[in-house]
């Protein structure tokens, strides 16, 4: 099977608003694409299980919705992007020996504070307090981050065939500079969606001790997205001079 990554150059850029899958494919998904394609899930189910277990039950109304949440949007994504775009799913669920040594000690750290121990944080605070200790203000703004967090992560990885989870100069798929979809905006949509998901729970269930230890795996995020825009800086062609057109990393008019 034979695939083709479409070059910006060559997709309309009459409309920015909505995903553009910057490929097309016959292929099938493998071995790697359905570990793609799985792995999300069980980060979902860990993050479940952490928390519902601290919270010694399973009848949280913000708990449960978060999760269902979570599960429902997870499965949207991946059912999309595996039949849209399986031969990306197929490289994004590689392991890559050539990805950045720090960087893969950022993603462990990141995983291990986001889906384990601010849930857990979060089930203990709903042990102790039995009720949430924000308000529904906090709830709605969770909810809210956390569609923002699924539009801007499917929507980046819907634009990006180079879209992997660890960093690194992709010469053996001849990367090149993407410029649609959220790139268009700032350089690393990516990880503002995964800082932004990483807030929604301790919103949602309402523990202000899980919302200020989220802030770790947000600081984790801004500085993958630091080490990686130096990395491509060095190393892309090209991606300085979109640097100097999309001059935000993450958030337009802040960084």
């Amino acid at each position: 099977m034979v695939e083709r990554f479409v070059r910006d150059e060559e997709v309309d850029s009459s409309s920015l608003s909505a995903p553009t899958i910057l490929f097309r494919s016959d292929m099938k998904l493998n071995a790697s694409g359905v570990n793609a394609v799985i792995s999300p899930f069980l980060w979902v189910l860990v993050s479940a299980f952490c928390y519902f277990i601290s919270a010694g039950t399973f009848e949280t109304l913000q708990g449960s919705l978060y999760y269902a949440m979570a599960l429902a949007f997870t499965a949207i994504s991946s059912v999309v992007l595996a039949d849209r775009a399986p031969g990306p799913m197929n490289e994004r669920g590689l392991l890559r020996k050539d990805a950045c040594g720090k960087d893969k000690m950022l993603v462990a750290a990141y995983l291990i504070l986001d889906s384990a121990v601010v849930p857990a944080i979060a089930g203990l605070d709903y042990r102790n307090l039995h009720d949430t200790s924000l308000g529904i203000s906090h709830l709605c703004l969770g909810i809210a981050l956390y569609l923002i967090s699924f539009s801007v992560g499917f929507w980046a990885m819907a634009a990006n065939p180079f879209y992997e989870r660890l960093s690194r100069i992709q010469d053996d798929r001849k990367q090149y500079v993407v410029l649609k979809g959220p790139y268009a905006v700032v350089r690393h949509p990516g990880y503002l969606s995964m800082a932004l998901k990483s807030l929604a729970l301790p919103l949602i269930t309402g523990s202000r001790i899980a919302l200020m230890v989220s802030l770790a795996p947000c600081v984790i995020c801004i500085i993958r997205a630091f080490n990686e825009d130096r990395m491509l800086s060095e190393g892309l062609e090209g991606y300085a001079q979109y640097s100097e057109k999309v001059r935000y990393k993450l958030l337009p008019w802040v960084v």
